[in-house]
């Protein structure tokens, strides 16, 4: 499945809503405020966005069962066929870019959030497909971690909210964004999975705080360190790196990974502690503000989807 239909398209949209509206939104957008020192610009960037968006998509289906969050490719154009219409800024959806002067944005289903856009033409796509093919090329986890340079490029491309990587999960967008880079990861991982000393994640330890492979991570670990703010639950849970490396344990599948006819192996956690850790570079792409530019591209079906034994993607909890 490629494209969401107007069903998946209306449940989504409305169960973000209905989050909202019951108050638990506003902790994610609270929760990423206060992860800026912790969730970006380091090794954990990766493992950390997962969980959180993976705690995203539960609360959204705890509203509504048969709701997943797709992913944006925004390296490829958004439009459909004939090139006449978007498949992602449109008013089923996420609605369109802010007015000129403004920034408002004045349609879609989250018109009344008061959210703030660039006014971006939605049949252009800025582009970073190339940066992203050098980093997937590369083995090495540090190389890898190139991502977050052009991902906070789409991040600026659609400006306003989620344009501030503070405020980012104010607009819904910021969801299709991560769910993308969720993707890239896994496919990644997928790519150098038979590399002779390939390590998912490093560093196995001896990293920042949080950011080494069995290190807690915050939100999660019951702490109010770094934002004096408490998790989801007041009882500390053990949320690691290494407990986030094989996206189909957590339970959700990709489209572009995890076709019936494909078998992949498992990576082993266990491997994480078979070797040494080496030293990273410092990560100075992308850390507190997004300040590149990207692409483009409709919203895929992404998570909890299972395939039949027809190859038609069947999408279930």
């Amino acid at each position: 499945m490629t494209r969401l239909t107007v069903g998946q398209r209306r449940a989504f949209t409305s169960a973000i809503n209905q989050l909202r509206d019951d108050g638990g939104y506003d902790t994610y957008v609270e929760q990423h405020r206060g992860a800026m020192g912790h969730g970006h610009g380091g090794p954990a960037f990766f493992p950390w966005h997962r969980e959180y968006l993976l705690r995203f998509e539960r609360d959204l289906q705890a509203i509504d069962p048969d709701v997943s969050v797709p992913y944006w490719d925004w390296t490829q154009a958004n439009l459909n066929g004939a090139g006449t219409e978007s498949l992602i800024w449109r008013a089923d959806l996420m609605g369109g870019p802010g007015q000129a002067g403004t920034g408002a944005v004045t349609d879609g289903p989250f018109a009344g959030w008061g959210l703030i856009r660039s006014s971006f033409d939605i049949f252009g796509f800025p582009g970073t497909g190339g940066e992203i093919s050098t980093a997937m090329s590369d083995p090495d986890y540090t190389a890898f971690r190139g991502i977050e340079a052009p991902h906070g490029a789409a991040h600026v491309w659609v400006g306003g909210f989620v344009g501030n990587a503070v405020i980012a999960p104010r607009d819904p967008v910021f969801w299709l964004i991560h769910a993308n880079v969720d993707r890239l990861w896994s496919e990644w991982i997928r790519r150098h999975g038979n590399v002779a000393g390939f390590q998912p994640f490093l560093p196995l330890s001896g990293g920042p705080t949080g950011h080494s492979s069995t290190d807690m991570m915050w939100p999660w670990s019951g702490t109010t360190d770094p934002f004096g703010m408490l998790p989801w639950t007041v009882v500390p849970e053990s949320v690691r790196p290494a407990d986030l490396l094989v996206h189909r344990d957590l339970g959700y599948r990709y489209d572009t990974i995890d076709p019936a006819c494909i078998r992949i192996p498992k990576l082993r956690i266990e491997e994480l502690k078979e070797n040494l850790p080496k030293e990273l570079s410092p990560m100075e792409l992308a850390p507190k503000e997004f300040k590149e530019r990207a692409p483009d591209n409709a919203p895929r079906s992404r998570r909890h989807v299972t395939m039949r034994g027809d190859g038609h993607d069947l999408r279930t909890r």
